[in-house]
């Protein structure tokens, strides 16, 4: 980072945080991001730029999967990709039991009645705490403060 610049963790929380489709200006971040040591332990072997083209943006692509590069202002800070997960129909409890066992220290949830609110419900998964229903920013701010933390 040059001089004057700020990592995400310093930076002030802003009501201009989306989902951007992914795309192909997108592929080689992602690609670098996945290589990462944190990252590639959940993602190897890593997989090359045509292979993410491949997998995300060509015409074979899978239907149900939906990828996203999430930005807060005009920096871009993570992955994230929506998809039904195979048998994992059911019951709530049985959902978060697997997001349990993912080894995620905290759910995000966004169903109809978070949408309606225009809220997001943040579980935590390890280290205690209770679930709360929060605004977009709220839910940053909390995560931006546990990222310094660890």
């Amino acid at each position: 980072m040059g001089a004057g610049s700020r990592s995400m963790v310093e930076s002030a929380v802003t009501d201009d945080f989306r989902f951007v489709p992914l795309a192909e200006q997108h592929l080689a971040m992602l690609h670098e991001w996945l290589q990462r040591p944190h990252v590639a332990k959940w993602w190897a072997p890593t997989p090359s730029v045509a292979e993410l083209r491949n997998d995300y943006l060509s015409p074979a692509a899978e239907q149900g999967t939906r990828a996203h590069i999430a930005f807060l202002g005009a920096e871009p800070l993570g992955f994230i990709q929506s998809y039904v997960v195979m048998g994992s129909g059911g019951k709530f409890a049985t959902q978060m039991k697997k997001a349990d066992a993912s080894g995620a220290r905290y759910a995000l949830i966004v169903g109809e009645d978070e949408v309606a609110a225009q809220r997001v419900t943040l579980k935590p998964l390890r280290g205690g705490g209770s679930q709360e229903t929060l605004e977009v920013n709220e839910v940053l701010r909390r995560l931006k403060q546990t990222i310094q933390e660890s």
